[in-house]
């Protein structure tokens, strides 16, 4: 989702055709919704609030990033993201490995 939502904000800052752009965001789209399905199957399997904050943190977070105004903006949202991931994945391994 993080490449999709980057292609989205790249294509618009290129100045991509209306028909690119709308492919970007529906593709973008769908991969938001298998995020929405991951989500749930992660809450299926744990009640740790944390790891379920996390997560949900990292899909909101990458979900904004072709909001970004400009590169700058992008970098920092791409920041964000990277952090939330890395956030996500250092609560939920142990319970991977447990």
């Amino acid at each position: 989702m993080r490449r999709l939502q980057n292609a989205r904000s790249v294509l618009r800052e290129d100045g991509a055709s209306e028909a690119e752009q709308e492919t970007a965001k529906t593709a973008a789209l769908e991969a938001r919704t298998v995020a929405g399905e991951a989500l749930t199957e992660l809450q299926l399997l744990t009640d740790d609030v944390r790891v379920l904050a996390l997560a949900d943190r990292v899909v909101d977070v990458t979900f904004t990033l072709h909001e970004a105004a400009d590169r700058a903006d992008r970098d920092r949202r791409f920041d964000l993201d990277r952090a939330a991931h890395n956030a996500f994945v250092a609560a939920a391994g142990p319970l991977v490995r447990a």
